[in-house]
């Protein structure tokens, strides 16, 4: 990515309800990008935030009705008792709210702006749980791909245990806050 006027890369607003782990992997992330709006797939390094592997996710941002699932860490994975890795992660979503969930991602990559992300997955079975993820743009310039690098920690309080062999039903958002990386706040109206 080339420098753009009215760009800032060392400017960077945190959301204010941040977990330390989130702190860490956005600092991880902002400590590649080296100038640009954001750091390419091929920069990160899985070593350097070994703690938080279990937790990324990478979406790959094919069209506005595929969002690929290219990554699940592992932690991600067991709480929903099987590997999504290769779904589309729209059909996690609510079906009235797939269009603004796209529409949020591409915009991600579009400004370039950061996310965070309060949401609510609810199993067939019932049962429930809180996650708080933080999701910001990367690049992929060998295949030429819009990729998201996403930390999904579950929430540490008020969560269901998740029940043996549980399937998706729907992810709701309970709030998004999205915030500055450097250029600007985007507009998107829910």
């Amino acid at each position: 990515m080339s420098e753009v006027q009215g760009f800032d890369a060392g400017y960077l607003t945190l959301p204010s309800s941040l977990t330390s782990e989130g702190k860490d992997f956005i600092s991880y992330w902002d400590s590649l990008r080296e100038g640009r709006y954001f750091p390419d797939r091929k920069d990160i390094e899985p070593g350097a935030i070994k703690r938080l592997l279990p937790y990324i996710v990478i979406h790959d941002l094919v069209s506005p009705n595929l969002i690929r699932l290219r990554l699940i860490g592992t932690a991600v994975a067991e709480d929903y008792e099987k590997d999504i890795t290769g779904w589309n992660y729209l059909d996690m979503v609510e079906p009235a709210r797939r269009e603004a969930a796209s529409r949020a991602l591409f915009i991600l990559h579009d400004t370039p702006a950061g996310m965070s992300v309060t949401l609510r997955s609810t199993t067939r079975s019932g049962n429930s749980w809180t996650r708080q993820t933080i999701d910001l743009p990367i690049s992929d310039l060998r295949s030429n791909r819009k990729l998201i690098i996403s930390c999904s920690l579950r929430a540490k309080s008020g969560m269901s245990a998740v029940p043996g062999n549980p399937e998706l039903r729907v992810q709701q958002i309970t709030s998004r806050e999205f915030f500055d990386i450097g250029a600007g706040i985007p507009y998107h109206p829910e």
